[in-house]
């Protein structure tokens, strides 16, 4: 039972039906799932609430995480401005679930709005006069500063972006440090589970325009911004960071960091630490922050940012190529720099899925790389998510590959990309609530990155959510005109709801997806020459590149009783 009816608890007045809360005038907007879980412990003040109970009366379905409810608590407290350390409203019951602290009172109605017209006049003594003079003097003397401080009852944010860091200098030949650095710091302050982080493919869309602060909060939902800038001088860095509130354009943080630059992992590592005990993180989330990563010299440090810059970045094998270069190089100068290994893992894994390197041979390279860099850091999420995919595509190890993915996902709780693998993995399992739920969360995270709504469209179709996979279908496309699969997944709706003209009408751009298309319309159309001709031509043209598509194709549709009799000999 949820309680709906206006209630005050503590100094804040809750409106359920109007998703606010109202203290001292001032009214905070809370998102449904956040004033849902706020009415949920409120029916039982004082009483411990199962996170399962929870996760079942919120989310409707047995959640294969727990990161929302974590998630949507830690904002919930970020607006009420409590503390998980010294809570006032919520109290985390360990492994167990959640207590409401405050009392409950209900009220008979909703609070009254804020005054609009003018208060009463009263006369006050003039002794306040200079107070109010040097208080005005502080603040244009601050503002004039470009830093205006942040209301003391300020409560520290729920979720941030990390922007790229501007490399002052050379800044075109050095953008990979500045874009690197940020990536680094993203990926280890993703690794909170009381923070969401926007994924690097959508924070990344706001070079240079760290003052767009309204813009980046409507397009990532975001409470905060990180930027900053870097200056090398020799073997030296000097690193300026700052948080940036979106609402109110308060700087929230800043610092700035002196260091050699043998000190690079320190550095980050230092600067993620200070915004976690910005945000009051807890000290044993806080250790998240740092695993075993390796040791690493300049020289290794900065070829290691430049393979990392080019793996996230290239989608061409020129690119890829160079990319497993530099990284190599950074082993040969670091051998125990784990992190360069799991992304050696993941530029091989990346190539195998491109097609661009024999599949059989990418992939065990990429298995050897994330193993070694497993056995040097078994806590980094990023190498236990290569293996997990390699296992999930390669060697279609379902067991395997909940083991590891399973695992990414207990150390990169927030990452975008790991949220979607194990997304992934629950479709292949036919655990369809499940695998929607996670591309969901991925989406929250990752709201400007087209592949991310695809992934939710194919598992709604794949759900039988055939109207929630075309809303989905429909921001890729606005995303990315044209985007290759989207075609194809648009003819497949239409044919499980037995229109066949209207899937004859769609384009799909990609080549191997539109023989598949193909296929499945003159299957369809009961055109079997012209369907298993399509056939043919995949297996002629794509099967040396595309070694898992096109299987999962024929199993996935080569049936009696879809839309290609016939096929089963395949």
């Amino acid at each position: 039972m949820t309680l709906k009816r206006v209630f005050r608890l503590g100094d804040w007045e809750v409106l359920p039906l109007e998703g606010r809360i109202v203290r001292d005038g001032q009214s905070e907007r809370l998102r449904p799932k956040a004033m849902d879980i706020l009415c949920l412990l409120a029916a039982s003040p004082g009483e411990v609430i199962e996170r399962d109970t929870i996760l079942g009366e919120i989310w409707g379905r047995t959640a294969v995480t727990d990161e929302p409810l974590t998630a949507t608590v830690g904002e919930l407290r970020r607006v009420l401005g409590d503390r998980r350390e010294a809570p006032v409203y919520i109290e985390t019951i360990p492994k167990r679930g959640y207590r409401l602290l405050a009392p409950v009172t209900l009220l008979e109605e909703a609070p009254p709005a804020a005054a609009t017209g003018p208060a009463p006049s009263i006369r006050r003594p003039k002794f306040w006069l200079p107070a109010l003079l040097a208080l005005l003097l502080a603040a244009v003397l601050s503002w004039q500063a470009g830093n205006p401080p942040p209301p003391a009852a300020m409560a520290p944010p729920g979720s941030l972006a990390v922007l790229p860091f501007r490399v002052l200098g050379n800044e075109e030949v050095d953008r990979y440090f500045g874009d690197g650095l940020a990536q680094e710091i993203l990926t280890t302050l993703s690794r909170l589970r009381e923070l969401r982080v926007a994924a690097r493919s959508s924070a990344f869309e706001f070079r240079d325009r760290g003052d767009a602060l309204q813009d980046i909060r409507e397009a990532l939902n975001v409470d905060a911004v990180l930027e900053g800038s870097i200056r090398r001088e020799g073997e030296r860095v000097r690193i300026q960071a700052q948080l940036t509130d979106t609402r109110s354009g308060y700087l929230l943080w800043a610092d700035t960091y002196d260091r050699p630059l043998d000190d690079a992992f320190i550095l980050q590592s230092d600067i993620a630490l200070a915004i976690a005990d910005h945000l009051s993180v807890a000290l044993t989330e806080a250790r998240r922050l740092a695993p075993n990563q390796g040791q690493a010299d300049s020289g290794a440090y900065l070829a290691y940012l430049h393979g990392r810059y080019l793996y996230e970045t290239s989608r061409d094998e020129a690119g890829l190529q160079q990319a497993r270069q530099y990284l190599e190089t950074a082993l040969e100068q670091g051998s125990d720099l784990a992190t360069a290994r799991a992304a050696l893992a993941g530029v091989w894994a990346r190539m195998a899925d491109f097609g661009f390197v024999r599949p059989s041979t990418a992939y065990e390279q990429a298995r050897v790389e994330a193993e070694r860099a497993i056995a040097q850091a078994p806590e980094l999420g990023e190498a236990h998510l290569v293996l997990g995919w390699i296992r999930l595509y390669h060697d279609w190890d379902w067991d395997g590959a909940r083991d590891s993915l399973s695992r990414a996902l207990e150390l990169n709780p927030g990452d975008a990309f790991t949220i979607s693998a194990n997304a992934a993995l629950h479709y292949h399992l036919a655990q369809l609530e499940r695998a929607v739920l996670l591309a969901e969360m991925a989406v929250e995270r990752d709201p400007l990155r087209a592949s991310s709504f695809y992934n939710l469209a194919y598992f709604r179709y794949a759900a039988a959510d055939f109207e929630g996979a075309e809303q989905a279908l429909e921001r890729v496309e606005a995303l990315v005109p044209d985007y290759p699969r989207a075609g194809l997944l648009r003819v497949q709706i239409d044919l499980e709801r037995n229109d066949v003209a209207a899937a004859a009408s769609r384009v799909e751009s990609h080549p191997l997806l539109s023989l598949m298309a193909s296929a499945l319309v003159a299957a369809a159309q009961g055109d079997r020459q012209t369907a298993l001709a399509a056939l043919a031509e995949m297996e002629r043209d794509h099967a040396e590149t595309s070694p898992t598509r096109l299987p999962r194709f024929i199993c996935g549709w080569a049936t009696p009783s879809r839309h290609l009799p016939g096929w089963s000999g395949h």
